[in-house]
This record gives C-alpha cells, sequence and structure tokens, in this order.
C-alpha cells in the first residue's frame, strides 16, 4: 500500500492534461497491486495462489513500463524512476518467495498424497 500512496504523491505533480492518461494509468496499477496480492493470499490451493501472484507480477511490470514512460515524457525525474524501479523490485522479489513458497508447498502435499 506503501507503493500506491507514492504513486498518489508523485502523479500530483503531473500535468493536469494527463490527469486521464498516465496519471490515471499509474494510480490505477499501483492501487490494483495490494488487492490482487491480497486475493493471493487467499488461495488455499498452491496453483491458484501461483497465477494470482504472477498476475501481481505482471500488474508491476506494468506499472514499471508505464513510469518509464513518464521518465521519457520528462514528467518524472530519472533518479526518482530508479528509486521507484528499486521499491518494485523489492515487491517483486517478496512475490518470488510466496511463489517458491507455494511451490514447496505443492510439491509437500503431492508427496503425501503418494
Amino acid at each position: 500500500m506503501k507503493l500506491a500512496a507514492t504513486m498518489y504523491r508523485i502523479t500530483q505533480d503531473f500535468p493536469q492534461e494527463e490527469k486521464s492518461g498516465l496519471t490515471a494509468a499509474i494510480r490505477r496499477l499501483a492501487t490494483a497491486i495490494p488487492g490482487k496480492l491480497a486475493d493471493a493470499h487467499g488461495h488455499v490451493e498452491a496453483d491458484a495462489a501461483i497465477k494470482s501472484f504472477e498476475s501481481v507480477q505482471a500488474t508491476l511490470r506494468e506499472l514499471q513500463s508505464t513510469l518509464q514512460i513518464a521518465a521519457m515524457l520528462d514528467m518524472l525525474s530519472h533518479f526518482r524512476l530508479h528509486r521507484l524501479r528499486g521499491q518494485c523490485q523489492k515487491i517483486d522479489d517478496l512475490i518470488e518467495d510466496s511463489i517458491e513458497t507455494c511451490r514447496l508447498h505443492r510439491e509437500a502435499m503431492a508427496k503425501e498424497a503418494a
């Protein structure tokens, strides 16, 4: 949720004509991430959880691409873009850990069933 709040603060400085463009896209993507994470953590089945976590990763990549466009259009400094990429990478690392945990759980359940 911290990332979403950061995106709202950053996009406040974007040009007014971008309110329904890049501003809206960045805010939509950033606010979708916490909800998708909650959904992924709510799955009982490992495969469903993995698919949900992968969906979060896709949203995170889309957010990063949109931020890159904002930087290319000089609406976002390259320094700030670098820092935001770092935040996104930390989130992605946590998601990767969750995916690995799900895979290990799935393997353990398969061994138990055998």
